[in-house]
């Protein structure tokens, strides 16, 4: 049974707190949940872009089935947006324009999660293509491993990355990014 103030009679008649997303007011009515704090409101703008090109991804591998030649110009794409971020942010500080360089920055944001949503739908796509191609008894061995190493790699360099940027400056650090793009040319060609 609810009480007036949001508690609800537990077992032993104790009051305990109710949660879910909605709560009584006075009188029987439901009142709607609060709104979410403003980080998670802006988090979920994030996801929806990343969302969207893991779906692009998806269409894309549908009609190509080749991730490897799809991969480069996205990777290309996704390093020219950084350098458009890097730039924006270079710039407002001393600009009378600061606030709306800092808005096209923010904005920037979104493009670069569709890029990433993307980009990970057909890295996961090429992991499964290689393992698919390992011996039946390791296959699934073999994936994993896969799936091990990418998230190492991105939990590892973006544990850094921080620090590079400041420390090496940002410039640098989108030149370091821009030899690993490089080393897509290296792959095998019968690979993707």
């Amino acid at each position: 049974m609810m009480t007036s103030d949001g508690l609800q009679a537990g077992a032993a008649g104790r009051a305990v707190p109710v949660a879910g997303p909605a709560t009584r007011a006075a009188g029987g009515a439901v009142a709607p949940a609060a709104p979410l704090p403003r980080p998670l409101a802006d988090l979920r703008g994030a996801v929806g872009f990343s969302i969207a090109g893991s779906s692009l991804g998806g269409l894309l591998l549908a009609r190509h089935r080749q991730p490897l030649p799809l991969l480069k110009p996205l990777l290309q794409l996704r390093i020219g947006a950084l350098a458009f971020q890097m730039a924006l942010l270079s710039c407002f500080p001393s600009s009378s324009l600061g606030g709306l360089l800092k808005g096209a920055a923010l904005v920037s944001l979104g493009p670069q999660h569709f890029l990433s949503g993307t980009v990970t739908t057909l890295t996961f796509a090429l992991m499964m293509h290689c393992s698919q191609r390992a011996h039946s008894s390791i296959q699934s061995t073999h994936y994993s491993f896969l799936a091990t190493l990418e998230l190492l790699g991105k939990l590892l360099l973006t544990t850094g990355a921080g620090a590079l940027a400041d420390g090496l400056c940002f410039t640098l650090f989108l030149v370091l990014s821009l030899v690993a793009l490089l080393y897509l040319d290296l792959a095998p060609s019968n690979l993707g």
